[in-house]
């Protein structure tokens, strides 16, 4: 009911309720004992007072079981206020979670609560979400007093005043029955019983109840009301007895029940309000329209910024970015979309709610400007969902690229690293061998062969190079944002490539012209020392010549070898200088080509020259020695016979020794030990030389001075044996000095050589340590290339690529070896430094550590990644097989309803029927896709070649069958409810409709009685009026329901309806038997109308033409469970 609000009554009542509370409070303080029975009645009371509400406005299905902890998330108490108010229902959390959602819950409530023009005092949300007993009782009794008991007025006396006061009127006069309160006066039950007799009395037999009887008195008074009056049974008798003094509010709430149900004759006072509802569901209806075109609008707009939004593609083009697009979007989903679905939902009900009142109240449907019909926002909520799947499948294309850009990024690095490490050891090497000074042509060959080593790596390593190529090809058609760096890095090792090659065909070239440099130098070398070692042996026989001081026995002997001496002296020069100038025009032309050693032989041109100034020395001492052997022979001339003889003998001897020794071979320490056992330290030639002495003293005791028998004095057999003695001493001599000279040789031959083995050494090094790290570069850029695929074919490359990389892990292992030991060697020959080796003998253990701990690692990466992919394929095909599956069931279903359309509607009702729970037993399906779905989600597999369906799809399809079969029953039921509750065959309906002028209008008049109010005047046919038949009883009942008053000088009258009850029409079978019955109310029903004189006739009339215009065909009935002819103005 409309109610008017007094606030000196109303506002305070929440600080009664505290007061007497407290009140309550101390006086059990007082007792020592809080006495908690008034809360677990009043709770009791209260909870079937709302559930009595909400199960008559919102079905049987909505109640609470605990008044205090059901009202936590505030959707009862919104129902609440919607079933004793008609407020709609605000937007709220229809399944909160959160503390904080059941605050704005409560919140909401409060603000229905308030909206309502109930007034709360100290009551906040955290009271209600905090479950607090007192507060909760609080409000629902200051909501009860509001609603129910707030408006009673009796005589001046209002509320709970005008309440005693009319128990005590209906009671008075009553054996034992004495109401000064609602605690103890109600407690024997007989004021309940006196109530019910004094306005049926014949539903009891008051006189026959004891006050003693109190059980028995209330437990009557209880049954009857609520069988017989249809009063619910808010008390139970333990409620009652069962305390010292029963509860006041419970008792007055349930009172109330009673002055409500037999109060309605009562009605002058309440016609004023009944008039004002009647303005109210018009302002109601506008307001209506208002809140949906606003809810509308708005919702429409966020529609289609939203869709515009979403149809955007504006991706940052980086990994992170498009997460962070992803994790915008769930939390869109998550968070913004379901309460704007909530949103939509709500418009739609208004909307609904509007179309009903509106179709109820007989009035024009409403029709939204264009652009705001319910049909507009499906449309653009359809372009909405679309642009979403749009979306959603555009951030997993984007995430897809991304990845593969990542994986590719990473190798594409991970390659230009390794390559750009192999430049950086060739060009070292290059760089190491710039200016390289050579001493032999083995060198140079060496050089050349690691050259051709290092030409061939680069060639092989062209292929990476096309490779590190195709992935910046493949970087770049996937658009990434940083290309142009890519593409210069690109461009970089391409540049390094073509250096290295340049430079190493340079070096090529350079080692080749070198090569026959060396060659030349090599064969030049050889010629020197050749020329030099017979320069050095002429020498030595020069020597012993220009030593050689025998000129002649006698006087003419030694003046003719004058001649002998100065040729001999001349060809020695000539002879010597003609080889030494030939040794020095090799020497200078091995100095021009830069070489300063010859390993082919220990002379120098200086070596010889100083050979070649002792042997002029030698020469010039022989012609010292000739002149004075000369002057020697001039003076002797005599007794030489027999000295001749012998000394002819000792110089033979001596010749003959001589060519002994002269003759010796072989080696200079054999022709040493050789020249030793001949000479015998000269002890047979003394023997000689000392009989030549002999016979000298004798003739120089026969004082002869020479001998002209011999050429051979004693003397000069002396010298001779002297100089024999130092032909062997300087055969000896030179003999020793080839043995030093060769163990020289012998020490540069071993230096050269121990040089060519540690060159060899660090050849080898460096061939195997360099073969080492292109296998180390080839391995890091595999090992360290993320193991990322997107199918288990990839996979297995991969696992082919790893395999062969062992394989040649495995051959390397003789690289290492070679490694170790030729370290070892170079160790020990005292070898530090390798400028031809790319990496250490450290490095090399370092790496290949980390190729053996990246090799394992890797292993257990592609094993997991071909199981991943394994994995992944195996929920791609039962994505696709779930799918399929779901998706021809869902085929299957739409075929069998378009094939039922056909039929009759009860048919085509049970088909409809028959297959919900078909349908959802079909929901485990979709929640098992979902969870295939979730899982391809979560391992980021956004592509399936077994099949083109989505989930997003299927689970929208899955939704469409679901709502098309719950919207097709809705409306297949509304249609046979119109037909059963007709009653009349459609000729009937076709008949009336063309039988009646109707017309409807709402107009407003000013009138100090109607204070603009609305108006409903009906304008009714009189053709219609013998058609009615009412009942004497109804017409006296509405008689006295309907004053009168003139309101034209004619003959109309206007009727001022103010029953406070709803008009059941039941048809009989046909117009002219229509029976009127009051039944309790739960609505109101307000008209003023202005009808022809017979005003029970007319007041029918109304009311059949509500009906009528109800059943017409092309209306749509409320689905609800009330009966179909219930109607609400």
């Amino acid at each position: 009911y409309q109610r008017r609000v007094r606030g000196d009554l109303f506002q305070p009542a929440v600080v009664r309720f505290l007061r007497d509370q407290a009140r309550m409070a101390t006086s059990a303080s007082q007792k020592g004992i809080m006495d908690k029975a008034w809360e677990v009645i009043q709770k009791k009371t209260f909870t079937k007072w709302v559930n009595n509400h909400l199960m008559r406005r919102h079905g049987a299905n909505v109640f609470v079981k605990d008044i205090q902890n059901d009202l936590q998330d505030g959707i009862a108490i919104m129902k609440l206020i919607n079933a004793l108010y008609d407020l709609p229902l605000k937007k709220h959390n229809t399944n909160p979670k959160l503390r904080v959602h059941l605050i704005e819950n409560v919140n909401q409530a409060l603000a229905m609560v308030h909206e309502a023009g109930v007034k709360t005092v100290f009551l906040s949300a955290e009271n209600i979400v905090d479950c607090e007993l007192k507060m909760i009782l609080g409000m629902i009794w200051t909501i009860i007093l509001h609603y129910q008991i707030q408006g009673i007025s009796v005589e001046e006396l209002n509320a709970k005043e005008g309440l005693l006061l009319w128990c005590k009127k209906k009671t008075h006069g009553y054996r034992d029955v004495q109401v000064d309160n609602f605690h103890l006066s109600f407690q024997d039950g007989l004021a309940f019983c006196a109530l019910i007799h004094k306005h049926r009395p014949d539903l009891l037999d008051f006189n026959a109840l004891k006050k003693d009887n109190k059980a028995e008195n209330l437990n009557l008074a209880f049954e009857i009301a609520e069988t017989k009056l249809g009063i619910p049974r808010l008390l139970e008798v333990d409620d009652m007895i069962n305390v010292p003094r029963p509860d006041e509010r419970s008792v007055m709430t349930y009172v109330s029940e009673y002055f409500h149900y037999f109060a309605s004759q009562n009605q002058a006072e309440t016609a004023g309000r009944r008039i004002a509802k009647l303005a109210k569901a018009t302002q109601q209806n506008e307001k209506l329209k208002s809140d949906y075109l606003a809810a509308a609008t708005d919702l429409l707009n966020w529609i289609k910024a939203t869709t515009a939004g979403l149809n955007q593609r504006d991706f940052d083009n980086t990994l992170p970015g498009i997460l962070a697009k992803i994790d915008e979007f769930e939390a869109y989903k998550k968070n913004t979309k379901p309460p704007k679905t909530s949103e939509k939902i709500e418009v739609e009900q208004i909307y609904n709610n509007l179309a009903m009142k509106l179709r109820g109240a007989g009035r024009p449907p409403f029709q939204p400007p264009a652009g705001l019909s319910v049909a507009d926002i499906n449309t653009s909520w359809d372009a909405l969902e679309e642009a979403e799947r749009a979306r959603d499948q555009a951030l997993r294309d984007e995430l897809a690229r991304q990845g593969k850009l990542e994986n590719l990024l990473k190798r594409f690095h991970n390659k230009v690293t390794a390559l750009e490490e192999f430049a950086k050891a060739k060009e070292h090497f290059l760089k190491t061998g710039e200016g390289e000074k050579f001493d032999s042509v083995t060198q140079v060959q060496l050089r050349a062969k690691m050259l051709e080593g290092l030409l061939g790596e680069l060639e092989a390593s062209k292929k990476r190079l096309q490779d590190v190529n195709k992935l910046g090809a493949e970087i770049g058609a996937l658009n990434y944002k940083d290309q142009a760096t890519i593409d210069a890095k690109l461009a970089e090792l391409s540049g390094r490539w073509g250096s290295l090659a340049d430079v190493s065909k340079q070096r090529q070239r350079f080692y080749a012209e070198e090569i026959q440099r060396q060659q030349k130098v090599e064969d030049l070398r050889l010629e020197f020392a050749r020329l030099a070692k017979e320069y050095n042996r002429w020498l030595k026989d020069a020597h012993s010549k220009a030593r050689d001081e025998n000129f002649g026995l006698s006087l003419a002997a030694v003046q003719a070898f004058q001649a002998t001496l100065n040729s001999e002296e001349t060809e020695l020069k000539n002879t010597s200088n003609s080889k030494r100038q030939a040794l020095e025009k090799l020497d200078a032309e091995l100095k021009g080509l830069g070489v300063t050693f010859n390993n082919y032989t220990p002379f120098t041109v200086a070596d010889l020259a100083q050979r070649e100034t002792e042997l002029f020395g030698y020469l010039q001492k022989r012609q010292t020695a000739y002149q004075a052997e000369l002057a020697r022979q001039l003076q002797m001339e005599e007794k030489r016979k027999e000295f001749a003889a012998k000394a002819n003998s000792f110089i033979a001897f001596l010749a003959q020794q001589r060519n002994q020794l002269s003759s010796v071979e072989g080696d200079p320490d054999q022709q040493i030990a050789q020249v030793k056992s001949l000479f015998h330290d000269g002890s047979e030639g003394q023997a000689h030389l000392a009989e030549l002495g002999a016979l000298d003293a004798e003739m120089t005791k026969l004082g002869i001075t020479e001998n002209k028998h011999t050429e051979y004095s004693f003397r000069t057999c002396q010298n001779r044996f002297e100089q024999h003695k130092q032909f062997v001493d300087n055969l000896l001599a030179s003999l020793e000095e080839d043995v030093k000279l060769n163990n020289k040789l012998l020490e540069m031959r071993k230096a050269w050589e121990k040089k060519q083995q540690e060159e060899n050494l660090r050849i080898d090094f460096a061939n195997n340590a360099n073969e080492l790290n292109a296998f180390f570069q080839n391995a890091h850029a595999l090992l360290n290339d993320p193991v990322a695929t997107n199918s288990v074919e990839q996979a297995q490359s991969l696992k082919a690529e790893f395999d062969s990389l062992e394989a040649e892990k495995g051959a390397k292992q003789g690289n290492l070896s070679n490694v170790r030991s030729l370290q070892k060697e170079l160790q020990a020959a005292g070898v530090t430094d390798n400028p031809l080796a790319e990496l250490t003998a450290p490095q090399v253990e370092e790496k290949w550590s980390n190729v053996e701990s990246g090799v394992a690692s890797y292993a257990t990466k592609v094993d997991a990644e071909i199981k991943k992919q394994q994995s992944n394929e195996a929920l791609r095909k039962e994505f696709a097989n779930q799918a399929q599956q779901l998706n021809q069931f869902m085929d299957t279903q739409f075929s069998q309803i378009s094939s039922a359309e056909n039929k009759e509607a009860e048919v085509e009702l049970a088909t409809l029927k028959e297959k919900i729970p078909v349908v959802e037993g079909s929901r485990g399906q979709l929640e098992a896709l979902r969870g295939v779905y979730n899982q391809l989600l979560g391992a980021r597999v956004s592509d399936n070649k077994h099949t083109n369906l989505t989930f997003p799809n299927v689970e929208v399809k899955w939704n469409q069958l679901n709502n098309s079969i719950h919207k097709k029953i809705t409306l297949l039921e509304a249609q046979i409810s119109a037909k059963k509750a007709s009653g009349v065959s459609a000729e009937q309906a076709q008949e009336f409709k063309e039988s009646s002028l109707i017309s409807t209008e709402i107009k407003m008049e000013s009138s100090p009685e109607m204070s603009s109010r609305p108006v409903l005047t009906l304008l009714v046919s009189s053709s219609l009026m013998n058609n009615l038949i009412l009942s004497s009883r109804s017409m006296a009942h509405l008689m006295e329901l309907l004053p009168m008053r003139a309101s034209s000088p004619s003959c109309s009258r206007e009727f001022l309806i103010t029953t406070p009850k709803m008009i059941s029409l039941r048809p009989s079978g046909s117009l002219q038997e229509i029976s009127l019955t009051s039944l309790r109310c739960n609505s109101d029903l307000y008209l003023i109308t202005t009808l022809w004189p017979i005003c029970s006739s007319l007041f029918l009339l109304i009311l059949v033409f509500k009906v009528l215009m109800t059943l017409m065909p092309g209306s749509t009935l409320p689905t609800t469970s009330r009966p179909i002819a219930e109607l609400y103005c």
